[in-house]
């Protein structure tokens, strides 16, 4: 009996080997459930300090974020998400939170949500209105900090915001002057350098002198 295979790549990246019978013509069918349900585990990621892995599983058939003590059996769901499912989430310089960004009813105005994993408490970070969030920077040096961009105060335009993740504070520290379209930090965490387009189609590298937010 001779079959002919070929590849198929779904919407999910995922790589569908199919076997065609040439002698009956007949199909087979691959589940609805293999091509778009949920994975069993997905999107490991390692704590900074090493200490812990989270990754993504679902909890009531929605994906939620995970945490396990490298080496130990304690895996336990660290989010309750009951509706869209998490698919966006990174680690905190600090180890000690679990961040994630996640919209409303598909409206890709991302928000930003942190996880103390001392307590499982979930705390909305940017609870805006029509506002899309960008993380820019995280760093080790900087363990209880944040660099984020909002479009918080002109819809065509992000703007970077210092975000303290001890007190939720947020603090306006670089201001978006129309073209700009990529944020540069250096290593004391301050926005110095940006990625701005020109009027020839172009890319101009712009650097701040000083720690002013215009």
């Amino acid at each position: 009996m001779k079959f002919l295979q070929f590849v198929a790549f779904t919407g999910l990246g995922v790589l569908v080997l199919i076997n065609l019978s040439c002698s009956s013509g007949e199909t087979e069918i691959i589940p609805r459930e293999v091509l778009f349900g949920n994975p069993v585990k997905t999107n490991p990621q390692i704590s900074p300090d090493g200490a812990h892995m989270a990754y993504l599983a679902p909890v009531n058939n929605v994906l939620n974020v995970w945490v396990k003590t490298i080496g130990q059996d304690d895996e336990k769901a660290v989010t309750n998400d009951t509706n869209r499912g998490i698919r966006r989430y990174f680690w905190a310089a600090d180890s000690k939170h679990i961040m994630y960004l996640q919209d409303v009813g598909g409206n890709e105005n991302w928000r930003l949500y942190g996880v103390n994993l001392d307590n499982t408490e979930v705390k909305g970070l940017t609870p805006y209105e029509n506002v899309l969030v960008q993380i820019v920077d995280r760093n080790k040096n900087f363990p209880n900090e944040l660099l984020i961009a909002m479009n918080k105060e002109n819809p065509q335009l992000h703007d970077v915001y210092h975000l303290d993740l001890i007190t939720n504070e947020l603090k306006l520290v670089a201001r978006n002057s129309g073209n700009i379209i990529q944020w540069v930090t250096d290593a004391n965490f301050k926005v110095r350098c940006a990625m701005a387009s020109n009027p020839e189609g172009g890319f101009d590298l712009l650097v701040r002198e000083n720690g002013n937010c215009q």
